[in-house]
Order: C-alpha cells, then structure tokens, then sequence
C-alpha cells in the first residue's frame, strides 16, 4: 500500500539499541543503522549501499539483490528511511501522530491502549494480523516495506512486492535446478570462512540444505539435534552425519532439565526480548543452543546457523487440499470453507469446538483483508499463502529465528533466499505446488549427495516404551466412549508430557490441566499470560 502525506518539521524518533554509525552525504550528515544476520562474515558495502539509498539510485533493485536477513534505518534532522527484509526477518514497530514518528524494535517499555482485535489475535494464535501490533497506535513494517521522509513528505511503499500468483504454464525442473545451484554456489562464497551449522529433523527441508552443503563443496560443516522419547529426528541426523562424515551433537532433552531452564532467569530474558509485540517469541533451538554454546560445540565467534525454514511453506505444503478439487465450483462456498480452515488450523490455540464471537470477528477481519474480491480458485489459493505468510511463518516461524540473536549467532535461511521465494510465488502452476509436487520430484530425481532415496524420510514417530503403554491402555478404556472422548482426554492430560522441545515444564502438570478450556499447546497458556499482564497494565478499550 502507498502511502504518501506532506509533513513539516517531522520529528523523528528512532528507539533501537544497535550500532550507530555516521555517513557524510552532499555535505550533509546521516545516521544509520544496518542490522545484517550474518554480519561478521558479510562483505555488504554498507556505505556505499546508504549513500545509493539516499541519492535514490536504483535502490529498490539494490535492496532486491541483497538477498540477506536485515533491517535498515537512516535519518537526519529532515530525512528518514526505513525498511526491514523479504521475510520480515527482524520486525520494527514505528508510530505516526502529532507530526512525530517514532521507530522501534522493542517496545516493553512503553505504556499504550491495547487493541482488542490484536489481543483476541494472540490469544487465539500466538499472533496479531497483518501489521498490527498490540498497542492500538503502533504498526509493523511488512516484508519489503520501507518508509521514507523526504522534502517533507513521508511516503510508504515496498521495494519487491511478493504476491502469490501462478504461471498458467508447468515450469520444467531444471528452472529450479539452476536457482539452487546459484544460490549455493554464491554461499559457498560469502561464507567461506565460517563454520555452518546445521539443526537437522527427519524431514525434507534440513536434509536439502544439508545434501547441497555437501553437494556443492562446503569443507566446515557440522550438525545437532534434540530428541527426547521420540527419537526419529535423532536416528535419521546420526545416519546422515556418518553418511558425510560431519561431526554431530544429539541432544537428549530431559524433562526436569528442561523445566529448570525454561523457568530461568535467562529464558524469561529471552521472553521479553525485542518485543515488538505482534507475536509472542519463539523459544525454538532455545534449549538446543545455549547447551551447544555452553558444551562450545558453537562458536558465536566463527559459527553461522543455516536451517532449513521454510521449504516446506513455500514449496506448497500448506495449502489445503480441499482447494485442489476438481469439484470446486461454487467460488463463495470454496472460500467461506477456507476462511474456516483458516479460524481452526491458525485461530485456534483453545481447541473450540464452534467459533466464539471472538474467532468470528477475526474471521471477518480476515476475509475483508485477504479475500475480499477473490474471482477464482487460483487467487482463493493465492490469498490463502499470502495470509499464511504475512502471518504465522513471518511472525512465529521467522521468528524463531530471534533466538539467534539472543544468543548473538550469526544465522542465514537459504530456503529463504528472495529468488527461491519469487520463483515459488509467481514463477511456477499451482498443480506443481500441490502436495509440493516440483520441489520433491526434483529432490528425488537430482538426488544431491546421495540421501535421498537410501536414508529414509520422515518415517513414523514412536514415543517411549512407557507413555506407549499408557496411551495403549487408556485406548482401551475408552473404547466404550468413542474416538473423539480418547483425542480430547489425551490432548488435556498427556499432552503435557508429549511436547517435543518439553515446553510445557514451564508450567506446572496441575497449572496445565486445569484450564476450563483444553489448550492445543503450550503456546495457548503462555499466550494466555503474555496478554494477562499486558491487561493489568493498561486500560483495555476496543
């Protein structure tokens, strides 16, 4: 959305606690500025990119070829620019009224009306929409949205709009091919005197990142995991560790060991960490990395993390099948249905059974933002990822990558990467992105390194030896009370012990179960207490 107003004497307010540093420009001085991810190991000009941003030289396309994880602000007495990544990798909050504006990535300690939309948001998802924030004032730049005041006139814009459209015709395998050897190839160059570390699952996307390291020439590589009764994720890392001979660290979490950690001093820390507040933070690696850096299996000095969020989103995994049903014709059936699919996959952290007037309202903020003038299954498809990706993977899964900067890591998302995301949003059919259909044909038919035909992918998960008697057990005795009774028992009174990171010993087994309502996860009740406090600290108004 652009956004142009005229404004004298703007006053500019920038609340970031980063490195500032001076630029000269046509005699006049700048501030700025330049968070990068991977900072220590970037050859990024910084200077030289400021100074095109300021004269405005081709800065959009600039910015475009960056392709990294950062945020950017530069001002003056009358000049100000403002914008954050493609992801949304680092989120700024910034405020307009009464000639001012303030800019931020961490508002804990301001004290302002909360907006009854965005506290229901989070209550219900862990998230606000679009770009709210809890306080009713404050807004949050979207991917690519830059902000810039100049010859008073402040206007808003983006420099790459990502929008989720399809190619009418099939794009052919060898397109993608060539994006993911470019981009490893241009790695292996900008990181060539780091150590990359690689958290590995059982799943597709670590073991692409993983398989291309090796593939295209990575020498300093090495891998960890966590696992606790489940121990999938940890079978299927050792074998690919011994398949490639890079070194690992499984990390067996323990329940009491867990609950000491999530209830300390530093975690709570990390909690209130650069709180923008339009999500809670994602603890993640949370544990996985402090025990790596205390154990000096990481180095914050010489190591960079490389994941693998979010192939699986982008390569199409998350669009509902129902959508590619050849039935479909009825286009206001179809997209009530998904704004449905949308209220009980996202907006549901309390396991309703019927939506409440609550979820009802942010379904309808939904469908006026997302789905408003939709004319066809195609866009119905491509409004849906758009919601998904403005939303939960920017806000929570992107931000799980905070931890990282918590613990001062240096991080990069290849799957990530601004070519990868324009090629799967506008560069190939929307019947090659059902089930992921061009991203795993590749994989398997390319075969990088040899691992992905003779090392299993995502088998079934099998909990310890003891909770499986007791789920067994209990099955049994719920026979007679039917499917639906046994899934809300388990989600209420087992669920507690089946967590995968044992997030839920921050509580207390009895504070868990004893909510009226049955939480999906953890997230609901520690959602639940982020926004408790917020209300007592402020006057609650619509």
């Amino acid at each position: 959305m652009k956004f142009d107003q005229k404004l004298n004497n703007l006053v500019i307010k920038i609340n970031i606690y980063e490195e500032v540093r001076d630029i000269e420009v046509n005699g006049i001085v700048y501030k700025y500025i330049f968070k990068l991810s991977d900072d220590k190991f970037s050859s990024i000009n910084k200077n030289d990119l400021v100074k095109q941003i300021i004269t405005e030289d081709n800065y959009k396309q600039k910015l475009y070829d960056l392709d990294s994880n950062f945020f950017l602000i530069i001002w003056s007495v009358d000049y100000l620019f403002c914008t954050v990544d493609h992801i949304g990798s680092y989120q700024l909050a910034y405020k307009f009224e009464n000639n001012q504006i303030i800019i931020s990535n961490n508002l804990s300690s301001f004290n302002n009306s909360i907006c009854e939309h965005s506290f229901n948001s989070i209550l219900y998802s862990g998230y606000t929409l679009g770009n709210k924030t809890l306080y009713k004032n404050y807004k949050t730049l979207y991917p690519c949205e830059f902000l810039i005041y100049k010859n008073n006139v402040l206007k808003k814009n983006f420099f790459y709009n990502i929008n989720f459209v399809y190619n009418p015709s099939l794009t052919k395998e060898f397109e993608l091919e060539e994006i993911i050897e470019k981009l490893f190839l241009k790695l292996k160059k900008r990181y060539s005197e780091c150590n990359i570390v690689v958290p590995l699952s059982a799943g597709i996307d670590s073991r692409l990142i993983l398989s291309s390291l090796k593939y295209f020439g990575f020498q300093n590589v090495k891998l960890f995991t966590h696992y606790n009764q489940n121990k999938r994720d940890k079978n299927i890392a050792y074998k690919l560790s011994k398949y490639f001979d890079y070194p690992i660290e499984l990390i067996k979490l323990k329940f009491q060991d867990c609950k000491k950690i999530y209830r300390s001093n530093k975690f709570n820390e990390y909690q209130n960490y650069k709180l923008v507040f339009n999500s809670l933070n994602n603890h993640g690696d949370f544990i996985s990395i402090e025990k790596l850096i205390k154990k000096k299996f990481i180095n914050i000095e010489t190591d960079l993390i490389m994941n693998g969020q979010s192939g699986d989103f982008i390569s199409g995994n998350h669009i509902p099948m129902f959508l590619f049903e050849k039935k479909n014709t009825n286009i206001e059936n179809i997209m009530e249905k998904t704004l449905d699919y949308i209220i009980f996959k996202h907006f549901n952290l309390w396991s309703e059974e019927k939506f409440n007037k609550d979820q009802l309202s942010l379904r309808n903020m939904i469908k006026k933002k997302y789905f408003n003038s939709v004319k066809n299954i195609q866009e119905i498809i491509g409004n849906y990822e758009k919601f998904e990706f403005e939303n939960r993977q920017v806000k929570w899964v992107i931000g799980q990558q905070k931890v990282y900067d918590f613990f001062k890591l240096s991080c990069y998302l290849p799957l990530w990467s601004i070519t990868l995301v324009d090629f799967f949003s506008n560069k190939i059919s929307v019947e090659q992105k059902k089930g992921q259909k061009l991203y795993k044909e590749l994989l398997i038919k390319k075969n990088y390194s040899g691992v992905w035909k003779s090392i299993p992918i995502n088998p079934k998960e099998r909990f310890g030896i003891y909770l499986r008697l007791l789920r067994i057990t209990l099955k049994c005795i719920f026979f007679f009370f039917g499917k639906k009774s046994w899934h809300k028992f388990e989600k209420k009174y087992l669920s507690y012990f089946m967590d995968s990171t044992y997030a839920t010993s921050f509580y207390t087994y009895f504070h868990y179960i004893k909510t009226k309502k049955i939480p999906r996860n953890v997230i609901a009740l520690m959602a639940k207490d982020f926004l408790k406090k917020k209300k007592n600290d402020n006057i609650f108004i619509c």
